[in-house]
């Protein structure tokens, strides 16, 4: 073969080379293009995901025993509907205010009675007469029983409960009440039947807020109670109980007793903070599996008072005794 014609099908292979190699390229590229799409829409989608995680409020709180968690965020996906109250029961119920800033104008519409009735032989009364919500004494034993298994000791003593204004105004006008601890009658929380005073006795067992019985203040919140004036809240309780040997214990019920006890909130604290949250923008909390929403109605200025509630969910309604109601969904 001559070398003129091995030129000609050296050229040809060339450019059959050349031309494949074009294909490649042209294949590449679209395939390039392709993927990258997909990339972006993948990377779209991460981002509009990302967007609806809960942010954490700015009192979120973690404890080492415990799980939980707190946001501002709640599930847009929950039915309501409404019900009708009467205004003035914004007065009543488990997270009312009593205080010199916010007097209760009536007493408590549940029933009381003595403790003696149905409590345990974990811990001891000051007498007979001292009194409590009765719906809330099993609670009450519960946790003083508890407290006992942890102590080995019943000289937790409850001192005092329930007062009407009546009895609590006698001891405001009293000449015992130099330090002015003593509010005017419905102006102190155990007007509310949901709170007691608490000490140790004989004293040689220790003191209440010391020592093993120190136990109690620091677990309350476990069975639905708080230290209703906790240190250096004076200035919002209207009440400064520095002084005292004893501890008042108040009932507030679940989540709520976690929710103060994690953020060191006093009452006046917490009712001030979900002020902040309406029905479409509730708070959340869960703990243990369990979820709630709470959010608050303001109460209105006619007899009754519409309150959205869920229609598929349990839930409880509580007035603050300040201008309107606490609504807690359980999940």
């Amino acid at each position: 073969m001559s070398r003129k014609n091995n030129r000609k099908i050296g050229y040809s292979n060339i450019n059959i080379a050349a031309t494949i190699a074009c294909f490649a390229v042209i294949i590449i590229i679209v395939l390039t293009l392709v993927l990258g799409s997909g990339n972006r829409s993948g990377d779209e989608s991460s981002v509009e995901l990302s967007s609806d995680v809960s942010s954490f409020s700015d009192v979120s709180e973690t404890s080492a025993e415990t799980s939980s968690e707190e946001s501002e965020i709640s599930e847009p996906d929950i039915l309501f509907t409404t019900i009708s109250v009467d205004t003035d029961s914004f007065r009543h119920g488990d997270l009312i205010v009593a205080s010199p800033a916010h007097k209760m104008p009536n007493e408590p519409a549940e029933e009381i009675i003595p403790i003696w009735e149905s409590k345990t032989s974990n811990y001891k009364l000051s007498d007979l007469s001292v009194k409590f919500a009765k719906r809330l004494i099993p609670k009450l034993n519960d946790m003083f029983d508890a407290l006992y298994a942890n102590v080995s000791s019943n000289a937790l003593t409850v001192a005092s409960g329930y007062r009407t204004a009546v009895e609590q105004q006698k001891l405001h006008d009293s000449s015992r009440n130099t330090n002015g601890r003593e509010p005017e009658g419905g102006c102190s929380d155990l007007n509310t039947g949901l709170s007691i005073n608490a000490w140790v006795y004989p004293s040689t067992e220790g003191k209440i807020n010391e020592g093993k019985f120190a136990w109690l203040s620091e677990n309350c919140h476990k069975f639905g109670f708080i230290l209703r004036y906790p240190t250096g809240k004076s200035s919002l309780t209207g009440i400064d109980a520095s002084n005292d040997y004893y501890i008042t214990y108040r009932y507030v019920g679940a989540p709520h007793s976690y929710l103060i006890y994690f953020n060191d909130y006093c009452l006046e604290e917490y009712v001030e903070f979900i002020m902040r949250f309406d029905v479409s923008n509730r708070y959340a909390f869960s703990r243990d599996g369990e979820a709630y929403e709470i959010y608050y109605v303001k109460a209105s200025e006619g007899e009754k008072t519409e309150i959205p509630v869920p229609a598929e969910y349990e839930y409880s309604i509580s007035g603050d005794n300040i201008g309107g109601f606490i609504v807690t969904i359980s999940k």
